[in-house]
């Protein structure tokens, strides 16, 4: 599943009153920057409502999220506690979700990568191991 839209109307640490959606993921990478205070954390948080409901359990929570799988849109509403789930429109039980440690997996702070040094490419390919539950995919191909 990949995350095509993301809809914050109230989260714990978000301004009330300022609904924050973001729907220009890119297919393959997408890189989230910015400056303190202007709501990267927050849009993982809301991913995280979304998806692993007991990771956030202030009932002062309004996130909807969209993916898709292939030709299957999904969309995962989430109110107070209460998550539901469509699929191409009609409800439906939620697909299998990522567990929290993949859902950590796929979260990487820019600085760590910027930190480690090492030029495009090779940030590009810890990026593509990351992905990989930090396996080298290539090497062992390769072996």
């Amino acid at each position: 599943m990949k995350l095509t839209k993301i809809e914050v109307g109230r989260l714990p640490g978000v301004k009330p009153n300022e609904r924050l959606v973001v729907d220009a993921f890119d297919p393959e990478t997408t890189v989230i920057v910015g400056p303190n205070a202007s709501g990267k954390s927050s849009l993982v948080r809301a991913l995280h409502a979304v998806l692993r409901p007991e990771s956030i359990r202030d009932g002062l929570v309004d996130v909807a999220a969209e993916f898709r799988e292939g030709p299957t849109v999904w969309r995962a509403q989430r109110i107070g506690n209460d998550v539901h789930w469509m699929r191409d429109g009609r409800p439906s039980n939620p697909p299998i979700l990522p567990t929290e440690a993949h859902l950590k997996g796929v979260t990487l702070r820019l600085e760590d990568l910027v930190e480690s040094g090492g030029s495009d490419a090779e940030i590009a390919q810890r990026i593509a191991r990351e992905l990989s539950g930090g396996f080298d995919l290539d090497a062992v191909r390769s072996r």
